[in-house]
């Protein structure tokens, strides 16, 4: 009886969590959606205002200036300013930043839009996979709220990371369309990643996934897949040769970044906490993966995705946008597997499955008090981070001379030309390579001014010192103003006070530490 009355409980429950999962509740849906708009709010708010939330808004903003006005992208490796990007997106947001009147503000809307379009996306391909309009939705709104929290930078910023995910979102709705793929859709798809790889090079996971689900299971489809890309690599490779030499392909694929494998694993216990909760929808999938074999896509996805991820977390500079295309599969995957659960039918063993499917929003609801408090606290001070950027832009625009900034959104709107890139810069000088080039333009007194970001002490003397960047700086630059929004100016050292002032610096304990914020922070 005891065993009877024990199984009537378990179906009980198990019925009221395939109620949850399955049919799901409509009002609960709702109020996340709700939540979404108010943590969106902010980051939309800021689309055509005068600050930048993310490190490489200037940088982007530089190249597509460059791109509009047939300036050099690839300038070779004694170029203190170093592209290390694919050129299409430079011409797409350039081409809208002239209609537009602001490169950063094109490149905030394009972004915004694109990320519209890849989380529709992933509502559209979850259908594909047999889910309902609700099971599609809760893979899209899982994406939508980590979008909102915790990849919150990318936002709406002028960067072409989303650009590039929906550049090629369409190629796997195509393969995904039909139960087998057809000539064209193969055709189009290439095209579409060739595009997305064009934008952003290391968005690699989906081809490898794409090329693998076709070399397995629709071999003659593979041969016409791989055609195409041959001929799409020799038109990319000769176009890019004609254009701009073999600066290029230096620039992109020898690039200098400096990598430390326990970054990786710091970086990695970060971000399996977020995606392990996807091992029940996952699990389902695979145990219920269709004859036709588009289920195995998403799983190779993802499967790729994952470890491609956490590899390129090695090197400095790769932000959290290395996990996107995994989240993107991941999402799609859970959509899918919520499809194959039916309320009171799946019991016992499966009450596991059930709870990872539903535990992948644990940690996003958890934190949402602190982010939804965050952004009301963004939304109040947006006067006053307004008033101390406009200070800033306005003190660097009335320096007479070229101007070299930290974040370069500083000196782009100041109407500044673009001159260090001090990350990739600061990259070359920690990887052993010689700083002849900007050692000769400081001692030159290039410069009539150096804007830096300004960070409180939080490391000793030696550390700073030994900083080569910040040293062949500050032998050549001292502080000469403090700016509001937490920049300050430097100016050439005079001959006749070189030393004392570099004494004075470096003993002076209670004053700020300058440091390079693109040296002490993931950028791309």
């Amino acid at each position: 009886m005891r065993d009877v009355s024990a199984r009537r409980r378990s179906n009980r429950i198990c019925r009221k969590a395939g109620v949850l999962i399955c049919r799901y509740n409509t009002s609960v849906l709702v109020i996340i959606a709700a939540i979404l708009l108010v943590l969106f709010y902010s980051p939309v708010l800021s689309i055509s205002l005068h600050y930048s939330r993310n490190y490489n808004e200037g940088w982007n903003a530089f190249l597509a200036l460059a791109a509009q006005n047939g300036g050099r992208l690839y300038e070779g490796t004694e170029s203190l300013f170093i592209n290390n990007y694919p050129p299409l997106s430079f011409f797409l947001l350039g081409n809208l930043g002239l209609s537009l009147g602001d490169n950063i503000y094109a490149g905030r809307v394009t972004s915004l839009l694109s990320l519209a379009f890849v989380g529709v996306a992933i509502y559209i391909s979850a259908q594909m996979l047999r889910a309902t309009k609700r099971q599609a939705a809760v893979g899209t709104l899982f994406f939508a709220l980590l979008n909102a929290t915790f990849f919150r930078e990318y936002v709406a910023a002028n960067d072409p990371q989303w650009l590039a995910h929906a550049a090629m979102m369409p190629a796997l709705m195509l393969l995904l369309a039909r139960p087998a793929p057809t000539a064209g859709s193969v055709i189009i798809a290439c095209i579409l990643i060739a595009i997305g790889l064009l934008i952003k090079h290391n968005l690699v996971a989906l081809p490898l996934a794409i090329s693998i689900w076709l070399f397995r299971f629709h071999r003659t489809k593979f041969n016409l897949w791989a055609l195409t890309g041959i001929i799409l690599v020799i038109l990319a490779t000769s176009a890019s040769y004609f254009f701009y030499g073999k600066n290029i392909f230096f620039a992109i694929f020898a690039h200098v970044r400096v990598f430390s494998w326990s970054r990786m694993a710091v970086q990695a216990a970060i971000v399996l906490p977020f995606m392990l909760p996807f091992v029940g929808a996952l699990k389902t999938l695979m145990r219920t993966r269709s004859s036709d074999h588009r289920d195995d896509l998403i799983l190779l996805f993802a499967a790729l995705a994952i470890p491609l991820g956490i590899i390129q977390r090695a090197g400095e500079g790769v932000d959290y946008n290395a996990h996107f295309e995994a989240f993107i599969a991941l999402t799609i995957a859970l959509g899918a597997a919520l499809s194959r659960y039916k309320p009171g039918i799946y019991c016992g063993k499966e009450q596991a499955s059930l709870f990872l499917v539903v535990s992948v929003f644990a940690i996003p609801t958890l934190s949402l008090p602190y982010f939804i408090v965050n952004t009301v606290n963004e939304i109040c001070s947006t006067k006053k981070t307004m008033r101390d950027w406009s200070k800033a832009i306005g003190s660097v625009a009335s320096i007479s001379g070229p101007v070299a900034c930290d974040v370069q959104a500083i000196c782009y709107w100041a109407g500044k030309q673009r001159e260090i890139d001090f990350f990739n810069y600061g990259q070359r000088l920690r990887a052993g390579y010689g700083d002849l080039a900007l050692a000769r333009a400081l001692k030159d007194q290039r410069y009539a001014a150096i804007v830096l970001h300004e960070e409180k002490p939080l490391r000793d003397l030696r550390k700073r010192i030994s900083d080569p960047l910040s040293d062949l700086i500050f032998r050549y630059y001292k502080i000469d103003q403090h700016l509001p929004a937490g920049f300050v100016i430097l100016r050439p050292i005079s001959p006749m006070r070189d030393a004392t002032e570099k004494l004075t610096f470096y003993a002076d304990h209670s004053s700020p530490v300058v440091s390079l914020a693109s040296l002490n922070r993931d950028t791309r």
